[in-house]
């Protein structure tokens, strides 16, 4: 009767197991989702590095133009007044500066922006591979708990 008894435990062993398998298994399956998911979070961040860069480009396009119209005011207004260099002068001179400097902060913070972008995205490819990593381990630890169920069920049967 004493074989009969390993084999129950044997049984109970290999069950408990498979139970320990299935669970591994549901394990990696959501480990794998995440990590897709950090992915497409990823690849969503690299595209908002592309988006930045257009809207610096339309911003600094916008502010050339109205740079340029500034500028043909004020050519109009010396002509009008019929008076060259002196205060008019440097009132366009002053105005190309600061055009300069309303470009520089555009490109600046837009460049900031875009690092921000490219920093997220890899903070997310960093997950995805923890992620993957999880996943595999958890695969790993369900073939495991696969192969002991059987030797579980094995050693009960041998004990018969």
């Amino acid at each position: 009767m004493a074989g009969f008894g390993g084999l129950i435990g044997g049984m109970g062993g290999a069950v408990g197991d498979m139970f320990a398998a299935s669970g591994d298994k549901m394990e990696a399956q959501g480990d794998y989702a995440a990590a897709n998911s950090f992915g497409v979070a990823a690849n969503i961040e690299r595209q908002n590095v592309s988006i930045e860069q257009m809207s610096m480009d339309i911003q600094n396009s916008q502010l050339s133009r109205k740079i340029s119209k500034s500028e043909g005011t004020m050519v109009a207004a010396e002509g009008k007044a019929n008076v060259e260099g002196g205060s008019a002068g440097d009132l366009m001179r002053e105005s190309v500066n600061e055009g300069s400097l309303a470009h520089m902060m555009v490109t600046t913070q837009g460049e900031i922006q875009k690092n921000a972008f490219k920093s997220q995205a890899a903070a997310y490819d960093a997950s995805q591979a923890a992620a993957n990593a999880a996943g595999n381990k958890a695969d790993s630890a369900e073939k495991g708990a696969e192969f002991g169920a059987a030797f579980s069920l094995l050693g009960g049967i041998a004990g018969l």
